[in-house]
């Protein structure tokens, strides 16, 4: 028998991992939810700024020309 178990933040990570031990399952699969995902993206690019400088993006006459 395999038991997938999704959660959505690190509260629910926590449960789920606690009741591993006492189920008798061969294989258990955690999975982090698309939301938690895409707000650790969101997050780490708010942390991590960037900007590009004029001269990385060639413009439109640059990039026909070759």
């Amino acid at each position: 028998m395999r038991l997938i178990i999704e959660v959505d933040n690190d509260q629910e990570l926590k449960q789920a991992q606690s009741l591993i031990g006492f189920l008798p399952f061969s294989s258990v699969d955690i999975k982090v939810s698309k939301k938690e995902k895409i707000d650790n993206l969101l997050n780490w690019c708010e942390q991590n700024p960037y900007s590009l400088t004029d001269n990385i993006i060639p413009s439109r006459e640059e990039r026909n020309v070759r």
